[in-house]
């Protein structure tokens, strides 16, 4: 059980590897993490067919996930992701990957950037991470806003979608008599059924409705 649960694990982890592969080839960014990208999806595909030897990293995520909340899980997360954001930009594209450059760097050049702000987001993440009431608070809070904010996008997308697309088309169809149901609404009708004699009764009519 405990290597069926390793191999999903290191399935998943090699299916966002090459998500993130695809995206990062269609848009162009993060080229000199791909070496890397690519290592981590070998090893990941290795460690889903033959999962013994990732047992122990699996092991310590599954006590990682014991010891945690979802709200410290998810600032730590977010805020590691950030860090991991603004030290891309920092390096690769402020300094332009020069190592002598990292060294010498000073205040006045890391703030002349936008690092700054992810550097900072990156960091509040991480404190709240490191406070487990505080992050569950914070969370909690995050998803009633969320919540809320996908009811409203939920239905003004739904009433974009029907004023664009459904309702000419429903205008379109009634203009020119075109009826996608062979009857109309008949409220006293006690059934919609409509009886219907197949002269061939091969049993493709079962397989293939339409």
């Amino acid at each position: 059980l405990h290597m069926k649960t390793t191999r999903k694990y290191y399935f998943k982890l090699l299916v966002f590897t090459l998500i993130f592969l695809v995206i990062q080839h269609i848009f162009q960014f993060a080229l000199v993490w791909r070496p890397i990208a690519l290592g981590a999806a070998a090893v990941f595909l290795v460690f889903a067919i033959i999962p013994h030897p990732g047992r122990p990293i699996h092991w310590l995520w599954e006590k990682y996930l014991s010891v945690t909340t979802q709200g410290v899980r998810f600032f730590q997360g977010f805020g590691i992701f950030l860090m991991v954001v603004a030290f891309y930009r920092l390096f690769y594209v402020h300094l332009n990957g020069s190592v002598a450059a990292l060294q010498n760097l000073d205040w006045q050049t890391f703030q002349s950037d936008d690092q700054l702000y992810w550097a900072v987001g990156g960091a509040v993440c991480l404190f709240i991470g490191i406070i487990p009431p505080l992050a569950d608070i914070v969370f909690a809070g995050w998803m009633k806003f969320a919540h809320f904010m996908q009811i409203i996008v939920t239905q003004i997308l739904l009433t974009i979608i029907y004023i664009i697309a459904v309702l000419p088309m429903g205008l379109l169809a009634k203009l020119v008599g075109k009826r996608f149901l062979e009857v109309g609404y008949l409220p006293d009708a006690p059934t919609y059924w409509t009886d219907r004699e197949v002269e061939d009764p091969d049993d493709r009519h079962y397989r293939r409705h339409f």
